[in-house]
This record gives structure tokens, C-alpha cells and sequence, in this order.
């Protein structure tokens, strides 16, 4: 499990960093931009928090 869970986030930290983004729906795409839109907000809102 460990391993798996590994190899997840090492996928799609590689998708964040635009590799291997050929093979991507329309739809994961977006749900990928999504999440950055969110790690990006969740980052604004912490330094302001840390003001």
C-alpha cells in the first residue's frame, strides 16, 4: 500500500509539472487545474495567516 501511495503522488506531481499530460482527458485536466487553483488559494491564505 505504502508503495502505491507513493507512486500516486509522485504521478501527480509529475502531472503538475506538465509531464505526461499528452494522454489526458479534457475532464482530468480540469480537475487538475482545479487543484492548483485550490493548493494556490490554501498558500495565499496561510502567509496572510502568518502576516
Amino acid at each position: 500500500m505504502r508503495g502505491f501511495l507513493k507512486f500516486e503522488i509522485l504521478t501527480l506531481y509529475g502531472k503538475l509539472l506538465g509531464q505526461g499530460l499528452g494522454p489526458c482527458s479534457v475532464k482530468e485536466l480540469q480537475e487538475i487545474g482545479g487543484q492548483l487553483d485550490q493548493s494556490l488559494k490554501n498558500i495565499g491564505a496561510r502567509k496572510v495567516c502568518n502576516l
